[in-house]
């Protein structure tokens, strides 16, 4: 979906440009927003059975918690990711022989960050994690002029933040991804997995 021009020029009216000329702000669908995951990948077809899996790094959804959701951005420098050594450090794995950049290449140009998802306020487990996983919270807002002046304000207290709290607000995102991801892996394995009961048993 696209974001109103509107919306994304006051953005860039409050927070300015990046060096590379890309606005510090913005607003993006969620469904849209893809990100490098690097890993082995289970392949499936249109029935969900696995057909194989595969060591690779490819774009895909950078949120798959927040498809349906309207979400803010920050842009992060490159030295907010730390550095070419340390990236490389965190992130290259080698899996089955295959060296691997699990959060695809160092971004020398800067990233964008999750600042703010425009969803109900979460409850429970799921506000823990930062992302709904119970179907039962964190509904969708339209992007209403209400909402878009909340980002607005979002945007202005957001600018004046020091950078290390940025990055740490990053890496807690990050987590927290991650954890929404396990849940639902193992939510998976739960549902799939066999019901034993006991033999039924007729005594005359």
């Amino acid at each position: 979906m696209e974001t109103p021009r509107w919306l994304q020029d006051k953005l860039t009216e409050v927070g300015g440009r990046n060096p590379h000329g890309q606005p510090n702000f913005r607003v993006i669908w969620g469904g849209d927003r893809l990100a490098w995951h690097g890993g082995e990948m289970t392949e499936r077809d249109a029935s969900g059975n696995v057909v194989r899996t595969v060591v690779t790094c490819r774009l895909e959804r950078a949120y798959p918690e927040f498809v349906d959701r309207w979400l803010f951005e920050c842009w992060l420098p490159p030295e907010a990711y730390g550095t070419l050594d340390t990236w490389e450090r965190d992130t290259v794995e080698w899996i089955r022989g295959q060296r691997i950049e699990t959060l695809g290449p160092f971004p020398r140009q800067g990233d964008y960050d999750l600042c703010l998802v425009l969803q109900t306020p979460l409850q429970g487990k799921c506000a823990r994690q930062g992302g709904c996983t119970c179907g039962r919270c964190g509904a969708f807002i339209p992007l209403t002029e209400a909402a878009a002046m909340g980002i607005l304000k979002a945007a202005m207290a957001t600018r004046d933040l020091p950078r290390s709290l940025r990055t740490l607000a990053r890496a807690e995102a990050e987590q927290r991804r991650r954890t929404a991801e396990e849940d639902k892996i193992l939510a998976e394995q739960e549902e799939r997995r066999p019901v034993f009961r006991e033999p039924h048993v007729t005594v005359q």
